[in-house]
C-alpha cells in the first residue's frame, strides 16, 4: 500500500510540476484542445473539426462546465457567454490550464492502469482483484517504471488528447484479456465498448481492437462467433454516439479525414524517418536503453512460448504502433499509446523471469525478490534522471517566457515588433493578431449582438498588448526580411533560433540587421546541439540528451535605429476596437464590404480615433473608386498622427490621379519616417521619372538597391529606365537580375529581351521572349517580337514564320503581323501562302485603317507574278 501510493505520489509530482510552477508555454496544437470545448458552451456540440473526433472536446467541455458552475456557485462570475469570453480574450490561460489539468489526471491514471495490466499478465490464469493485481510486484514494477517514463511525463502536462488515449487504450486491453476466462456476451460488449472510446478519442485508438480478435482466437473460438460481431458493432455505435457528426456531417468528416492521411503520408519539413523512427528512437529514449532492450527480450520471449494474454498484449502493441507509424508524421507523442502496454510487457516478463529462477531452486524467494528490486533500480535510472530534467525544464521558465518578461518591462505597450524565427517558436507576448483570432472564433460561437460584457471585466491592465509584423499573410518572410522591418515600422526585432525546423532564420539576416539595429538582450537555453528532440513537434523540451539548462529557443531582441516604439491606449475598449477593424480589413479583402462597414462603424464608437479603422476605410474607398473620399480619411490620419502609411496611401491617390508633383509630396514626407525602406524610394523614383526628372528617378533606384540589393521591382524600373534612356548595356545586368529573383513575371522577361535586342544581342532577346512566351502562352505581341528578331535581325524568316503563325492566330485583325508574315513567306518562296493571308484580312476586314496598305502589297506579289 505504502509502495503503491510513493509511486503514485512520484508520478503526480513529476506531471504536474510544470502546472505548479506556470512556466510552461503554450504549445502551438494546445489552441485547438482550448477553443473548441469552449465553444460547445454555447449550446452548439457540434465541433466543426474533424481532425479529431469530439469525444475529448465533450469531456474537456464539461470540465469547464463543472468549473463555470462552482464559479457561479460562489457568486464570482456572470453568464456562460461572460465566463467563456474572459477566458478567450483576457485569460486564455486558465481554460489552458484546466484542459492541461485533465491530462495530468489521464496520465496519473495511466500509471495506475499500467500496474493493474502488469499484475493481471503475472497473474496468468489465476483469478485475482484489481487491488491484489495493483500491489504485485509486476504491479508495482510496472507502476514505477511508468512514474518516470520520459515520453508519459513530456507529454502530460499539455491539452492533448495523447494522455486520454493512453489510459482508454490501457483500459481496452485488459477488458479483452478478460475475454480469456469470461466468455459471456456482456464482456465481449464491455470490450467493444472500450474499443469505441478509444476511436472516439483519436481514429488510431481504434487499432487496440486488435487486442479484442487475438483473445478470441487465441481462446478458440471462431471468427464467425456472433459474440466478436456484437463486440465490433457496439464499438462502431459507441464511436458515433461519443463522436456523432462524424455521421452527421459525413461529407466534411470524410473530407476531412482523408486531408490528414494524405498529409501523414506525405510528411513534414522534407523529413521522413519511415516506420522504424518511434521503435529505435522514441520507445528507447522514453523507457532507456536498458529496459528498451529488456523489452525486446521479453517479445521475443512471448512469441517463442506464446502465452495467450500476453501475446493480446503484443497484438495490441503491434496494431497500435502500425496505426500511429505507418506514416512519414511520426511525432513523438502517437506512440504514447503502445508506452503503457510496452512496460506492462516488460515488468511481466521481469517478475517472470524472477519465478523461474526461484522454481527452478536457483534463488531463494527473497533473493528472487531482491533480484527483481536490484534490476527495477538499474532500469529506472536512465529514464528517473531524464524524467527528473524534463520536470525540471517544464517548471523552469523558458526562454521565450524570459523574453516575454524583458519586452514588457523594456517596449511600450502598442508598439509593433518584427518576430522572426516561425510562429511556432515566437516569443508569447499579448498581440493583437492573437486577440482579434480568439475574438472571431468566440463571436463566430456566441455571437456578436452585445459586446459590452467583453469589455472591462477580467482585462489585466498589466498585460501590455504589442503587434507582431509576421503572420498568415507575411508568413513567407518568417525567416527574416529587412523590407518588412521597414514597411511595418519596427520598432523592435525578435529573433528565435534552434535546431528544430519550427526555428530558422536566414544566415544573412544578422549582417544585414547590423547595419539597420543594435542588439539589445540575448535569452540562451544552453547547449542544444547536445540534446535530443522530435524533430516533427514544436515542442522544446529533448527528449535524451540533458545540456541545455532551460527550454526553448535562443532569442536576440533588436532595437531599430529608425523606428520608435508607438504607445497605443491599453484599455479593453480601444484593444476591442482594434480587434473590429482587424476584421473589418478582412472583410473587406473578401469582398464583403457592408459587413466590413458595420465592424468599423462599432470599432470607432468605441475608439473615435483608431487609426488602422480610418486606414481600412480609406483603402475600401479607394478601392470602389471613390479616391475623392479615400483621401480626405488620409488626410484625417494625417492630422491626428504622423502616420507614414496614411502619407503613402495619398500618394499612391496621386498616382492614380496622374498628379505625380502632389505624390512626390507625401512621399517625401512618408520617407522622413522610414528612411531607410526601399518601396518608398521605388514609388517615389518612379513619380520622378513621370514628371521628368530622369535622372533623380535613376539616383533613387540605385539607392533603393543598396538597401536591398535583391529588390526585383526596383531592378526592373532602373534597367527599363536605362534603356528607354537609350542606354541597353548599362541597362541589361538590372533588367537580368529582375528576371532572376521574379522568374515568373512575364513583363520582365519582355523588357529583358526589348533590351537585348537593342543592345545588339538578338539570339538572347529571343530567348528570353521565349522565358515569357512558357508564362503566357495567348500573348500576341510576344509572338510578333520573337518573329520579328528571327526575321530581320537574324535573316531566319523560316524559324519566324512559326510565330507569326501564332501570332496571326491570337491577332488576326493585326495589320503589322499580316505584313511581316506574308514577307516571310515571300522570302521562302511560298507565294501563295502570302497571297493568301492578305486575302483573307482585306476580306475580313474592310474597313481596316490599313485595307488600302494590304490592297496595294497584294497588287504588287500578283503584278509581278
Amino acid at each position: 500500500m505504502a509502495v503503491l501510493l510513493i509511486i503514485v505520489a512520484l508520478a503526480t509530482g513529476l506531471r504536474s510540476w510544470g502546472l505548479l510552477s506556470g512556466e510552461l508555454v503554450w504549445h502551438p496544437d494546445e489552441r485547438v484542445m482550448v477553443v473548441y470545448p469552449l465553444n460547445m458552451l454555447s449550446g452548439d456540440l457540434n465541433p466543426h473539426i474533424f481532425s479529431y473526433p469530439a469525444f475529448h472536446f465533450y469531456s474537456v467541455a464539461g470540465v469547464y462546465g463543472v468549473q463555470y458552475l462552482l464559479q457561479a456557485a460562489i457568486g464570482a462570475g456572470g453568464g456562460v457567454a461572460e465566463w467563456v469570453a474572459q477566458c478567450y480574450l483576457w485569460a486564455p490561460e486558465t481554460a489552458r490550464d484546466i484542459a492541461r489539468w485533465v491530462s495530468v489526471v489521464y496520465s496519473v491514471a495511466t500509471v495506475v492502469a499500467v500496474g493493474l495490466l502488469a499484475g493481471r499478465l503475472a497473474a496468468g490464469v489465476q483469478v485475482v482483484s484489481c487491488w491484489q493485481a495493483l500491489t504485485s510486484m509486476a504491479g508495482l514494477v510496472a507502476a514505477l517504471l511508468a512514474s518516470v517514463n520520459v515520453l508519459l511525463i513530456r507529454q502530460a502536462p499539455l491539452a492533448a488528447t495523447d494522455p486520454a488515449l493512453a489510459f482508454w487504450f490501457v483500459l481496452a486491453v485488459l477488458a479483452a484479456l478478460k475475454l480469456n476466462r469470461f466468455e459471456g456476451l456482456r464482456q465481449y460488449l464491455v470490450a467493444g465498448a472500450a474499443v469505441g472510446v478509444c476511436a472516439a478519442i483519436k481514429y488510431p485508438g481504434a487499432s487496440v481492437a486488435a487486442g479484442v480478435v487475438a483473445v478470441h482466437l487465441l481462446s478458440g473460438r471462431r471468427i464467425t462467433d456472433r459474440r466478436l460481431w456484437a463486440a465490433g458493432a457496439v464499438s462502431i455505435l459507441v464511436f458515433l454516439l461519443l463522436s456523432p457528426y462524424t455521421l452527421l456531417e459525413f461529407s466534411k468528416f470524410r473530407e476531412i479525414f482523408l486531408f490528414e492521411l494524405n498529409n501523414a503520408g506525405e510528411g513534414r519539413w522534407g523529413l521522413r524517418y519511415g516506420p522504424f523512427h518511434q521503435l529505435t528512437e522514441t520507445l528507447r529514449h522514453a523507457a532507456g536503453l536498458l529496459a528498451w532492450l529488456g523489452w525486446f527480450v521479453v517479445c521475443g520471449w512471448t512469441v517463442w512460448k506464446r502465452p495467450t494474454l500476453q501475446l493480446v498484449v503484443l497484438a495490441a502493441t503491434l496494431t497500435g504502433y502500425a496505426a500511429v507509424c505507418w506514416g512519414n508524421v511520426v511525432f513523438a507523442r502517437y506512440v504514447l499509446p503502445v508506452v503503457p502496454l510496452q512496460l506492462a510487457l516488460l515488468a511481466d516478463g521481469i517478475v517472470r523471469g524472477s519465478r523461474y529462477l526461484e522454481i527452478s531452486g536457483r534463488l531463494s524467494q527473497r533473493s528472487a525478490q531482491v533480484l527483481i528490486c536490484a534490476v527495477t533500480t538499474l532500469l529506472v535510472v536512465q529514464p528517473g534522471y531524464g524524467a527528473w530534467h524534463v520536470a525540471r525544464l517544464q517548471g523552469s521558465q523558458d526562454t521565450r517566457s524570459a523574453a516575454r518578461d524583458w519586452v514588457e518591462r523594456h517596449v511600450p505597450p502598442g508598439s509593433t515588433l518584427c518576430n522572426f524565427g516561425g510562429w511556432a517558436g515566437d516569443t508569447q507576448l499579448n498581440t493583437f493578431e492573437h486577440l482579434w483570432w480568439r475574438f472571431t472564433r468566440y463571436t463566430r460561437a456566441f455571437g456578436e449582438r452585445n459586446l459590452e460584457h467583453l469589455t472591462e471585466r477580467g482585462f489585466d491592465r498589466d498585460s501590455p498588448y504589442y503587434f507582431y509584423a509576421v503572420g498568415t499573410i507575411t508568413e513567407d518572410q518568417a525567416k527574416g526580411s529587412i523590407p518588412l522591418i521597414h514597411a511595418r515600422e519596427c520598432s523592435h526585432v525578435i529573433l528565435h533560433e534552434h535546431p528544430l525546423p519550427y526555428s530558422q532564420i536566414d544566415t544573412l539576416l544578422r549582417q544585414r540587421l547590423k547595419e539597420e539595429a543594435r542588439q539589445v538582450a540575448t535569452f540562451d537555453p544552453g547547449h542544444v546541439q547536445a540534446s535530443t528532440f522530435d524533430p516533427m513537434d514544436a515542442y522544446y523540451i529533448p527528449l535524451a540528451g540533458w545540456a541545455v539548462s532551460t527550454a526553448g529557443p535562443r532569442i536576440e531582441v533588436w532595437d531599430v535605429d529608425n523606428h520608435r516604439s508607438q504607445v497605443n491606449a491599453q484599455s479593453a475598449t480601444s484593444l476591442l476596437s482594434r480587434v473590429l477593424s482587424m476584421g473589418a480589413e478582412t472583410k473587406a479583402h473578401k469582398g464583403e464590404l457592408q459587413a466590413a462597414r458595420i465592424d468599423l462603424a462599432r470599432a470607432r464608437a468605441m475608439e473615435p480615433h483608431n487609426i488602422h479603422a480610418l486606414e481600412v476605410l480609406a483603402g475600401m474607398e479607394r478601392d470602389i473608386g471613390d479616391l475623392q473620399a479615400a483621401a480626405s480619411i488620409y488626410l484625417e490620419i494625417v492630422k491626428l498622427s504622423e502616420d507614414s502609411r496614411a502619407m503613402e496611401g495619398l500618394a499612391l491617390l496621386r498616382v492614380q490621379q496622374g498628379n505625380h508633383v502632389r505624390a512626390i509630396h507625401w512621399y517625401k514626407r512618408a520617407r522622413r519616417l522610414r528612411p531607410r525602406d526601399a518601396s518608398l524610394l521605388n514609388n517615389l523614383a518612379a513619380s520622378y521619372r513621370a514628371t521628368g526628372h530622369a535622372d533623380t528617378s535613376r539616383q533613387l533606384w540605385q539607392e533603393a538597391l543598396a538597401l536591398q540589393e535583391n529588390y526585383a521591382d526596383a531592378h526592373f524600373n532602373l534597367g527599363t529606365s536605362l534603356y528607354l534612356d537609350r542606354d541597353p548595356v548599362q541597362a541589361l545586368p538590372h533588367l537580368l537580375r529582375a528576371v532572376e529573383l521574379s522568374p515568373d513575371s512575364t513583363k520582365y522577361y519582355r523588357n529583358a529581351a526589348a533590351a537585348h535586342r537593342a543592345a545588339g544581342l538578338p539570339r538572347q532577346a529571343i530567348s528570353l521572349w521565349e522565358g515569357a512566351v512558357r508564362l503566357d502562352t495567348l500573348n500576341a505581341d510576344t509572338y510578333f517580337n520573337v518573329a520579328h528578331t528571327y526575321q530581320y535581325d537574324l535573316q531566319d524568316p523560316e524559324s519566324a514564320l512559326g510565330h507569326w503563325e501564332k501570332a496571326r492566330e491570337l491577332a488576326p485583325a493585326d495589320a503589322g503581323v499580316i505584313m511581316h508574315g506574308a514577307q516571310a513567306m515571300l522570302n521562302l518562296g511560298r507565294t501563295e501562302e502570302a497571297v493568301t493571308w492578305l486575302q483573307m484580312f482585306i476580306r475580313r476586314n474592310p474597313g481596316h485603317a490599313r485595307h488600302g496598305d494590304m490592297q496595294t502589297a497584294l497588287n504588287k506579289i500578283e503584278a509581278a507574278q
